[in-house]
């Protein structure tokens, strides 16, 4: 990045390690700073990880690759959209 600039943290959580293992594969041409399988969501949920990365001031998006939801209150109420001011108008005009 150039002085100034911001850098781009873009997160991915997914319940498949397939895609995870495919966007990893893909290198550069899917530029995520990190990549998740929640797998069988033993230990920690998909809401676990959007929860944490929702409160991480670095992260800048996350890409949720979901297959089934077995919790959708947790799971909803772990996703933030748009934490600046343009990006809550966006929200609100949709």
């Amino acid at each position: 990045a150039l002085a100034g600039d911001s850098v781009a943290v873009r997160r991915l959580v997914a319940q498949s390690g397939a895609i995870v293992e495919a966007v990893v594969n893909a290198g550069p041409r899917v530029p995520l700073s990190t990549a998740i399988s929640s797998g069988s969501e033993a230990v920690f949920s998909l809401a676990d990880h959007l929860r944490f990365f929702a409160a991480d001031p670095e992260t800048t998006a996350v890409l949720a690759f979901v297959e089934a939801i077995g919790d959708a209150e947790e799971t909803l109420a772990a996703c933030v959209v748009g934490r600046s001011a343009t990006a809550q108008e966006g929200v609100q005009a949709h």
